[in-house]
């Protein structure tokens, strides 16, 4: 389930001791355009601007850490602050021994920096960089929007009724604010005009296309009694590796038809850790239960829609659909039978990319290797019943990995069904 408005987000960048972050800095009015026949939100148009262009918090105008599991009111959520505890066995130390030891994504006079510009405090009081640490001193960081990698900037809001929103996510733009990402993501940027946002399904950041959400409580109930009876439907474009073997993945029936419709392939089976893979978090697909209390059961319809040849290399598009929503769910699928996605660093062709990424020493042979900076998989198509009884469906363009060309464009419709 997605994570409620204004919730707190403990940081996947504190990876021991206790920790936790909480909401806080103003997020810029985000504009867009609106699609045909669909009222447009306030805002306008968009712009397409970086999130990194945002401002800034300045030290001095943030507020006190709370941590609360509900959404907060008012403009607390504005500024992020993460906090954490000194441990026993760390006591002793400087704060910025302590900090250079502990968090990486900083260097040495990077946090010799913030701790000069009063960024980081002991119980609330700012201190200086050779400030000795006890055991369970507490401290607490507002990290300025300038840390966070820059993001793009080109979300639209296409579809906006009764409290529900599509919103048509580019890849590299992360939902939730999770780890480094506080202020360059969806929530973020969405929250200023939707003080109540709810996200009802997720995207990983790398991937693109539709999410929906809710501007209001009422709505996201509404929509998650739907996800919860399976009857939100949503269809995934990907471009992988490989010719998909059209005779073992794909069946055929002709029903009197002068020619055999293509039906999809239902790929049922198992996900569980990789324990060949040195990254704890990727998976692996299998076709037999594993008998293992760290696997799940899933479900995928794959399509193979197309192969083509560019540069003497074969890819193939395919069309997924998801009956279960496991975590890395296609990515996995995909990559277990031999096909790794575009631009994938974990589940392309080689998942050491992964590692090199966050360590930023991806060099040029592996960016050839990549060819995207992104993985290629979208989720294209997406269909909920409105509050009328009618269902709405909403399509985007497929995704078209390469520059040099592009897809047919996109429609929406709303019909009445049962």
């Amino acid at each position: 389930m997605s994570k409620a408005a204004g919730q707190n987000v403990q940081s996947d960048q504190f990876p021991t001791g206790d920790h936790k972050t909480t909401a806080d800095r103003p997020g810029g009015t985000q504009t867009r355009a609106a699609e045909p026949g669909v009222k447009p939100p306030a805002g306008g148009r968009d712009t397409g601007a970086p999130a990194s262009a945002a401002k800034p918090p300045t030290a001095g105008n943030q507020t006190a850490a709370h941590h609360s599991r509900s959404g907060r009111s008012g403009a607390d959520w504005q500024t992020r602050r993460i906090e954490s505890r000194v441990a026993a066995a760390d006591a002793g130390s400087s704060l910025l021994d302590w900090l250079c030891r502990r968090f990486h994504y900083c260097s040495r006079d990077e946090w010799q920096q913030q701790i000069a510009a009063g960024n980081l405090t002991v119980f609330g009081t700012s201190v200086p960089a050779g400030r000795l640490l006890q055991a369970d001193d507490l401290v607490s960081f507002a990290p300025p929007a300038d840390l966070e990698p820059a993001v793009p900037n080109s979300w639209r809001v296409v579809y906006e009724h009764d409290g529900i929103l599509l919103v048509d996510k580019p890849a590299l733009l992360p939902i939730h604010p999770s780890g480094r990402y506080y202020y360059h993501t969806l929530w973020y940027q969405m929250k200023a005009q939707y003080p109540e946002l709810h996200f009802v399904t997720r995207l990983d950041r790398e991937t693109s296309g539709l999410v929906l959400a809710a501007s209001t409580a009422q709505a996201a109930g509404f929509l998650r009694e739907q996800q919860t009876a399976g009857s939100l439907e949503k269809e995934y474009t990907a471009w992988v590796h490989g010719r998909f073997d059209a005779e073992s993945y794909s069946r055929q029936q002709s029903s009197g038809q002068s020619a055999p419709q293509r039906l999809p392939l239902l790929l049922s089976g198992w996900l569980l850790p990789d324990s060949e893979s040195s990254v704890r978090k990727k998976r692996r697909f299998v076709r037999e239960d594993p008998q293992r209390p760290d696997s799940q059961s899933c479900l995928t319809e794959v399509l193979a829609v197309q192969t083509l040849q560019r540069k003497g290399q074969c890819y193939s598009q395919l069309s997924l659909r998801l009956h279960t929503g496991r975590t890395h769910q296609i990515r996995a699928t995909l990559y277990s039978l031999g096909y790794p996605l575009l631009g994938d660093k974990l589940y392309g062709l080689d998942d050491g990319m992964f590692i090199r990424f966050g360590l930023g020493t991806l060099d040029a042979a592996d960016h050839r290797r990549l060819e995207l900076p992104h993985q290629a998989l979208q989720c294209r198509r997406l269909s909920f019943r409105a509050a009328d009884g009618s269902r709405v469906k909403l399509e985007l363009p497929p995704f078209w990995p390469w520059p040099d060309g592009n897809a047919p464009g996109s429609h929406n419709s709303k019909d009445s069904g049962t």
